[in-house]
Order: structure tokens, then C-alpha cells, then sequence
């Protein structure tokens, strides 16, 4: 018995600061695929593909030392592997680490398609199969010719949610340009008061340069690489991704899923910080233990938002020097 929409969607409800927009068009988008006729041929003319029988679709499966594809679809003459993105990013290798998926199925057309908000150049090279990347601007052009209601309405949230973006400018973007400037430098007085304290305590961070280039992505922030070889990042600076019109300013430990070290950081880090009122998520493709400032409160409240911002920042890294004292094989 195939699931309905509500019941696939329901499992990525919303939780505080954490963002379930990607699963959610995840879950619309497969269901659609796998229960309007029309949609799915139109979608598979768009790659090149022709209609087979009944399609098998499932999301997230799990593979051993793969990961989890979010949406994958065989039938009788294709093998589709999806991977959507609305603002997270693709994790090293994630891409060409799917095509090994491909080995499982024989006889098919292969093609592995990276679903994004905005195109994005990637290279991947795998023997019979092919590699789209289309923007959900595509999709939405499909769901706009259904007469399918479930469509409609996932048209109307993608324009509402800013996941089809506009190819055109509008007169409201060229006048937000004036205030990006302004907005930049405040954000960068924040994160460069605690740079030296932060590089003191962990090695230097990120290029600053590096935080302009997560703006596409609803942030800005600088990382730091902990291990040789890599175990973990520590993140800094500020996001927007988890609900409409809020800003946080965090601090964050990521750790990659599929290392030989990512569950004894995890539990690590979990029993020194939770007891700290940091929190925890599930993402992905790891797992991120950090700590949140409504950065929206602040302004509406305080005088002082700069300096409570930096307090904040500065009593989190002084936080992970503690634990760095304790264990301090943990961040080598």
C-alpha cells in the first residue's frame, strides 16, 4: 500500500532550529512523480527518458558507505537517482559516491540528477550514465501545467518558500542591494571581534572571504577543519536557513556520518554540550551539536546588539576550550 502525501510528509514536521523545507519538497516531489501520470512523463521527456511501467520510488534509503540518495526510481527501463538540494550543500564526493548505486541495477537508463535552487557546475563522470542538473524553477514550470490540485499547491509553495527563484530581477532586488553592504560590515565586525580568540584557541579558521560564498545558501560564516584526517568542522557566524524572516547567529560542530571516529564524537560531544543547553540534529549526512542566538530578538530588544552578539560568540568558544582542556585528543 503506497503511503499518502501527508504521512511522508509528516515524519520532516518542524522542530525548533531545524529545517525540514529540503525533506518536505523532497517527499511532494516523489509522491508526485509516483502518482501523476502526466507529471512523470513530462518530467522524464525533460531528461531525455521515456515511460516505462510502474515505477518503484523510494526516499532516503540507506546505502552502506554511500549515503542516502533522496529519491531514487526504477522501472522496467530507467534507474533515476535524485539528489535535492534548497539550501544545504553537497557533501564532498556525494555526487560521484551515488554512481556506485548504479552498479546494483542492469539493463536501465541511468541517470543521476542533481535537483538545486540555482545551477551549479559539477563534474561527474560515470561509464553509461548520465548527469542533469535542473533547478526547481524546471519543476515548478511542470507542476504549472498540471490541473493535479497537489501540484498547483506545490507550485504555489515553491514561489512562496523562494525555491523558484525568478530568473528575472525585480525593481524590489536592485534596491536591496543598497543595504547588502551595510548588513556585510556588521556582520563582519561580529566575527572578526572573536577571530583571534577563536584562532588562538582552535588554528585559523576559513578565508573571510569564505562567508560571502554561503550567502546562496542562506548564511555566513566561517569554518575550521578539525583532524588530519578531517573529523569535524566547528562553524561560525550566521544562518537563516531554519524558519521564514529569523536570523541566528550560532556556533556549531558538524561531524561527517561515515567516519571512523563520527560516534565517538558524537557521544562525546553530546554529554559535555547538551548539559550546556547546546542542541542537537540529525542532518543528512552527519551530525551537528550547536548553539543558537535569535539574532531577530536581539534587535528588537536590545541597544547593545553588537557587543551581546560578540558575549555570546565569546562565551561559546570558551565553552569548546574547556572541553579542549579535558580531552584534548579531540581536537587534533
Amino acid at each position: 500500500m503506497k503511503e499518502s502525501l501527508f504521512t511522508r510528509t509528516y515524519r520532516y514536521r518542524q522542530r525548533e532550529n531545524k529545517n525540514e523545507l529540503e525533506n518536505l519538497c523532497t517527499e511532494i516531489f516523489a509522491y508526485s512523480f509516483e502518482n501523476d501520470l502526466i507529471f512523470r512523463a513530462d518530467f522524464l521527456q525533460l531528461l531525455g527518458m521515456e515511460l516505462g511501467e510502474e515505477a518503484n520510488v523510494s526516499t532516503q534509503q540507506y546505502y552502506e558507505n554511500i549515503g542516502r540518495p533522496d529519491i531514487e526510481i526504477i522501472d522496467n527501463k530507467n534507474h533515476i537517482i535524485i539528489e535535492c538540494k534548497v539550501d544545504a550543500e553537497e557533501r564532498e564526493n556525494q555526487l560521484n559516491d551515488y554512481l556506485k548505486i548504479f552498479q546494483t541495477k542492469k539493463n536501465r537508463k541511468k541517470h543521476l540528477v542533481y535537483l538545486t535552487k540555482f545551477y551549479e557546475h559539477k563534474t561527474v563522470q560515470g561509464q553509461g550514465i548520465n548527469y542533469t542538473n535542473i533547478t526547481w524553477v524546471d519543476v515548478n514550470s511542470l507542476a504549472q501545467k498540471s490541473d493535479n490540485p497537489i501540484l498547483t499547491e506545490f507550485s504555489s509553495f515553491l514561489n512562496e518558500k523562494n525555491i523558484s527563484m525568478e530568473k528575472n530581477f525585480k525593481s524590489i532586488d536592485l534596491l536591496s542591494l543598497e543595504n547588502i553592504s551595510n548588513t556585510i560590515s556588521k556582520m563582519d565586525e561580529v566575527l572578526d571581534s572573536v577571530k583571534e580568540y577563536f584562532t588562538k584557541s582552535f588554528g585559523m579558521p576559513s578565508k573571510d572571504s569564505s562567508r560571502s560564498t554561503q550567502l546562496k545558501r542562506n548564511a555566513y560564516y566561517n569554518y575550521k577543519n578539525i583532524g588530519n584526517p578531517h573529523k569535524y568542522n566547528i562553524d561560525i557566524g550566521f544562518q537563516w536557513w531554519f524558519d521564514e524572516n529569523i536570523t541566528y547567529l550560532t556556533i556549531r560542530i558538524y561531524i561527517p556520518l561515515g567516519l571512523p571516529t563520527t560516534g565517538e564524537l558524537t557521544k562525546f560531544f553530546k554529554t559535555e554540550l547538551l548539559p550546556l543547553e547546546w542542541e542537537f540534529e540529525e542532518v543528512e549526512n552527519g551530525n551537528v551539536i550547536g548553539k543558537y542566538l535569535n539574532v531577530n530578538e536581539i534587535t528588537a530588544t536590545s541597544e547593545e546588539q553588537i557587543p551581546q552578539m560578540i558575549q555570546f560568540l565569546t562565551g561559546r568558544i570558551k565553552e569548546l576550550v574547556e572541553l579542549k582542556k579535558k580531552n584534548p585528543k579531540h581536537f587534533k
